[in-house]
């Protein structure tokens, strides 16, 4: 009952129903044949015409801000619809008393001039959190032919919108502030700009009557022609979506905030950019059709009909894992690995290009490591970024991150530039899997496949040929065990309170992590669940092993533990759930049996 009272008792914050005056005011209105100069103050970009100004763009991030009567000796008579509202709530906009052409309705400033809702100045106090409900409906007032460019900024707690059917347009991000969850669009709107309906919590659009320029199809808004695609409802539960057939673009924000689907099938006919899918917030796979003219997948990874450019990588695929990129691919297209959440990835040998900004948002992902196995890879400045951590001995910057390749490759020259930690790997033969480090995994490849000979063969030729004389045979695995058993290798015992002691051949270049349950790992599966990085092995000599430690903090230290000596670590997430115990490490020199 209490819920119901609260609900009776809201206040409808509804501005008035009646249309504006605004006849004398559209002596002014724009001929856009009308010749005009561009100019700005501190406050405002601006047009200026013969006898008026047009108000164009905010310049201001924020604070108390007036639309004045005249700028220049002109009268401001209108503004432009797709001029930005900042986003800050402590921006306020009011009109000058002594301007006629712009008013407030109800919770509504409006340009008179063009029938602009230009900012719905509302207050947030509608949420009552105690039975988490919004209080707040409103209504745009009659006579609004546009709503402008982010006009709901200061809208989250509407949750209820009423569009009257004088309304023509919604501008670029019009609705996004708000809170609604359904909407019903007049079949008067004939133009919805990119994210005007992204509300974050919407699950329904309805058009009314037979609207000339939009279309629903299971519940997505698509253009009359269904050629594009430009909203996909934020709260729609399905988690597969099939974009159908005759789809051949998307709006650059139709998925943004989408947090359902975990799959995207795209069809033959799409040949716009996929760009937009990166908005996905849990995508883990492409299923490209068959027939597809630019696009294929493999294992949910788009690449170019023939394997040899990654396109786009969904976001959410090998979460906490590494990415090992196929061998056969040759570049790493634009943004391919866009806000990529794993915590390594492995370029293999064939892979000759990393384009501008193929990895750009990985650094907030706190991306570890890069391999690059390809000593002439060409790297484009700003492919790669790493995060930052603290370095405690001088409270700088740093970054979290290592590339690993071949002494005197571009990705040691690369990593040079950049200012980031390199490891180099052990001599390139004999690492087959390409995961750069020659070890049993490597040897059991080259067997299984000398005693079944596919036809396909699952690494490089000249990886596995050992003793190059370009054919594979017993010998080159005899020398491949032989490489391995020559390494420079040592042993890592560990234990928690919680386990019995475990141990490990390890390499130079080796990068441990802590698995989930306290146990540590290297060279991780795609899939393998973790928590991140603690150490990577830098150095192993006769009587000692130097490491970099990856602390909780981010702080990041180079130590040295000789061996016998045991060394304590926390878990990287020691103090939450079941994470409360510590580490117990030990380097010895390797077994030499």
């Amino acid at each position: 009952m209490k819920k119901i009272a609260l609900l009776t008792a809201a206040i409808l914050l509804t501005a008035a129903v009646h249309p504006f005056p605004h006849a004398a005011a559209n002596a002014y209105a724009e001929d856009e044949s009308a010749g005009y100069t561009e100019a700005k103050n501190t406050d405002y970009s601006y047009r200026i015409y013969e006898d008026h100004v047009t108000i164009t763009n905010i310049e201001r991030s924020g604070g108390d801000m007036v639309i004045p009567a005249e700028i220049d000796g002109l009268p401001v008579t209108d503004w432009d619809p797709e001029a930005s509202i900042p986003g800050f709530y402590a921006f306020t906009l009011t009109v000058d008393e002594n301007n006629p052409y712009f008013e407030t309705i109800g919770d509504a400033l409006i340009c008179k001039t063009s029938q602009v809702l230009i900012l719905y100045t509302g207050s947030n106090e509608g949420y009552d959190s105690y039975n988490e409900i919004w209080l707040e409906n409103y209504q745009i007032p009659e006579g609004v032919k546009v709503i402008g460019k982010q006009a709901f900024r200061k809208g989250k707690f509407i949750h209820s919108i009423q569009i009257p059917d004088s309304v023509v347009s919604l501008k670029e991000s019009s609705l996004q502030g708000t809170s609604l969850e359904e909407i019903t669009i007049p079949e008067t709107v004939t133009e919805i700009g990119d994210a005007a309906l992204n509300t974050n919590k919407l699950k329904t659009i309805t058009l009314s009557g037979n609207n000339p320029s939009y279309q629903l199809i299971d519940g997505v808004l698509f253009t009359k022609d269904g050629k594009t695609l430009c909203c996909y409802p934020q709260e729609k539960e399905d988690e597969r979506y099939d974009v159908p057939e005759g789809t051949e673009t998307f709006m650059e924000y139709c998925f943004l905030n989408c947090r359902h689907v975990t799959e995207i099938g795209i069809p033959a006919s799409f040949t716009g950019s996929l760009r937009p899918s990166e908005h996905i917030q849990n995508l883990t796979a492409y299923d490209i059709a068959d027939d597809h003219p630019l696009y294929s997948d493999i294992d949910g990874v788009v690449f170019d009909p023939a394997g040899e450019t990654l396109i786009k990588y969904p976001i959410q695929y090998c979460k906490d894992g590494v990415y090992y990129v196929p061998d056969g691919v040759k570049s790493i297209a634009d943004y391919a690995l866009y806000g990529a959440k794993f915590f390594g990835i492995v370029f293999p040998e064939s892979v000759e290009l990393l384009n501008r900004y193929c990895m750009f948002g990985t650094q907030y992902r706190h991306l570890n490591f890069v391999k690059i196995l390809n000593p002439k890879c060409e790297i484009k400045p700003v492919s790669l970024e790493f995060g930052l951590g603290v370095d405690p001995a001088s409270s700088n910057n740093v970054s979290i991150g290592t590339v690993f390749g071949y002494a005197g490759s571009t990705a040691q020259t690369f990593a040079r530039r950049a200012d980031y930690a390199f490891n180099a790997l052990r001599s390139q033969p004999g690492d087959l899997n390409t995961d750069g480090v020659s070890d049993i995994r490597d040897v059991k490849m080259l067997q299984n496949w000398l005693l079944t000979a596919p036809d396909d063969m699952p690494f490089s030729l000249n990886t596995a040929d050992m003793n190059a004389d370009g054919q594979l045979t017993a010998t080159d695995l005899s020398l491949l065990k032989t490489e391995i058993l020559q390494a420079v290798s040592c042993t890592l015992t560990w234990q928690t309170d919680d386990h019995e002691p475990q141990q490990m051949t390890v390499y130079e270049g080796d990068m441990l992590y802590e698995l989930q349950g306290g146990t540590i790992a290297k060279n991780l599966s795609p899939f393998d669940a973790c928590t991140g990085k603690i150490i990577t092995v830098s150095k192993i000599t006769d009587s000692s092993v130097s490491y970099t430690d990856f602390a909780r903090n981010h702080h990041i230290l180079n130590l040295t533990a000789k061996y016998g000596e045991a060394f304590s670590k926390d878990s990287l997430l020691m103090g939450y759930g079941n994470f409360n115990y510590t580490f117990t490490l030990q380097f010895d020199p390797a077994d030499q049996n």
